[in-house]
């Protein structure tokens, strides 16, 4: 058939088509199928791919002739009706009644015919329905069958979405057998979809023998929501390994809910998704974070130690040169001595903080107001701190375990924060106590506080609200960072002209995390 024809009216023609409560199809002049509706797709067992643009010979029809006698020159052109039989994709043999209509072009010429077919076998069961029963059967069947195709595309077209998505997914029923698995996870295990099917989780994903201690499945089920385990580290992953040998394999695994109309929960979808490739990527900006506060720290601790050592020089040169007096000599030994005391004190206060950018640092007991007062000192070296006035109201908070050096570059960065806002003069007050079981810490300053606008950008990383050169936007980030890290909080309350205040909380020490530690010392 000319595409003319189709070209014009062929999406009316097609929705026409689709609907027919019988099979049809057209045919071109050369024989060739160009449209086959869902009814024929189900009385044929072919598909609309199966037998577009090929002969429609292919049905098999015993009276079949190609070309079609309707469609030659001195042909009949007039409809006509007939019996005959086909073969059904799977082999067998269908009886038909077959309708043949030609369908003719602008100057009626015939360009092509339409065909329809209904199974003859279905009518002799239906033979004692009247032509309305036969019509209103038909009509039910075909929105019946176009409705079954319908669903069957879609399902397959969710399949292929579900293959193709490249992190791992799996689902389960109540008994943690698994009803569907994508290709992305069976490759994952070594093997494919379909030998997992039915197989238990718990023995093909983590090679156990029951359910895993800390799968969240039987809490979806009985509560209904979706749950989340996040940052599990797979240190034992030996295909992750063979790949990143410098690396670890870091998963989120979701767990959602599959319900039905009514709203139970009949499967668990179990959603793996590798976060490694970002861990990677947070502990290059990490390191970026800390090399740039600890430069920041260097040039502060440079101006500092530079002071002593000119003292230290000085004295050096009259002890050569009026060696002589025992009283001149004491007097210049002692400065040397004290300015000598005051760098190590300095290197010292550096090397513990510096010790926060390794995480392969061993933890020890933290007691907040001991590391407030080492944070106070780093700190004085980085900015002039003479006037401002520190108020200390230091009440019993517990012990934190961890990275002493870490905790230091937490409030260190709070501390130069507040003095920068204060422009060197001011009051800071820090404060500890506890809550419940976790220790707690406020900072507060009497600077100019944070514009509203800004506040939700604060933790961000690079965010300044400084001058070009005179802030890195790293400082908050570092903080928020290690907070979380620890598995605390951060809260801040500001207000423009009148300060800011940032309270944090982490977990206390445990009584068996302290008598671990204890042990071990």
């Amino acid at each position: 058939m000319p595409h003319t024809l189709l070209e014009s009216n062929g999406l009316l023609l097609q929705q026409i088509l689709s609907f027919l409560p019988i099979a049809s199809m057209i045919v071109n002049k050369e024989g060739k199928i160009l449209y086959f509706n869902l009814m024929a797709e189900h009385l044929t067992g072919y598909s609309q791919d199966e037998v577009i643009g090929k002969p429609c010979s292919q049905l098999e029809f015993n009276d079949c002739q190609i070309p079609c006698s309707m469609l030659l020159p001195d042909g009949t052109h007039n409809p006509s009706f007939l019996e005959g039989t086909l073969h059904h994709k799977k082999g067998e043999k269908r009886s038909v009644v077959k309708g043949i209509y030609p369908l003719k072009g602008r100057h009626g010429e015939i360009i092509g015919t339409l065909e329809v077919f209904i199974d003859g076998s279905w009518t002799q069961k239906n033979s004692l329905c009247d032509k309305n029963c036969l019509k209103n059967m038909s009509t039910i069947r075909s929105g019946e069958i176009h409705l079954r195709k319908l669903i069957e595309r879609s399902k397959n077209k969710l399949l292929g979405i579900f293959d193709e998505i490249i992190d791992g997914l799996f689902m389960i029923d109540h008994e943690y057998k698994i009803k569907a698995v994508n290709k992305t996870q069976a490759s994952y295990l070594k093997t494919t979809p379909k030998k997992l099917i039915e197989k238990y989780c718990y023995q093909v994903v983590a090679k156990r023998e029951n359910p895993c201690p800390t799968c969240k499945v039987s809490e979806v089920f009985l509560e209904g929501t979706t749950k989340t385990d996040f940052n599990i580290h797979l240190d034992n992953d030996e295909k992750y390994l063979k790949r990143n040998q410098n690396s670890h394999r870091y998963i989120n695994i979701h767990y959602i809910p599959i319900k039905t109309d009514l709203g139970e929960v009949h499967n668990v979808l179990i959603y793996i998704q590798d976060i490694s490739k970002v861990k990677e990527l947070e502990e290059e900006v990490r390191r970026t974070e800390n090399l740039a506060g600890l430069g920041i720290l260097a040039s502060g601790v440079a101006h500092e130690i530079n002071n002593p050592l000119q003292v230290i020089l000085s004295g050096a040169n009259c002890l050569i040169k009026k060696s002589d007096s025992r009283e001149i000599v004491l007097e210049f030994a002692g400065q040397i001595k004290e300015c000598a005391e005051k760098m190590a004190n300095i290197i010292k206060e550096l090397s513990i903080y510096s010790q926060g950018i390794r995480d392969d640092k061993p933890w020890s007991l933290i007691k907040l107001s001991q590391v407030l007062n080492d944070s106070i000192s780093m700190a004085s070296h980085v900015r002039n701190m003479k006037n401002i006035t520190i108020h200390r109201q230091y009440q019993e908070s517990g012990q934190i375990l961890g990275n002493a050096g870490q905790f230091q570059q937490i409030f260190v960065n709070l501390l130069i924060n507040a003095t920068d806002a204060m422009e060197g003069m001011g009051e800071i007050s820090l404060e500890t106590f506890r809550e419940n079981d976790n220790c707690c810490v406020i900072v507060k300053d009497t600077g100019v506080g944070i514009k509203e606008e800004n506040l939700p950008y604060i933790f961000d990383p690079f965010f300044t609200t400084k001058e070009p050169g005179k802030g890195t936007g790293l400082g908050l980030n570092i903080v928020y960072r290690l907070v979380n890290q620890y598995e605390g909080k951060i809260k801040v309350k500001t207000k423009k002209g009148q300060g800011t205040a940032f309270f944090l909380q982490f977990p206390k020490a445990t009584l068996s995390e302290v008598k671990k530690y204890n042990h071990a010392q």
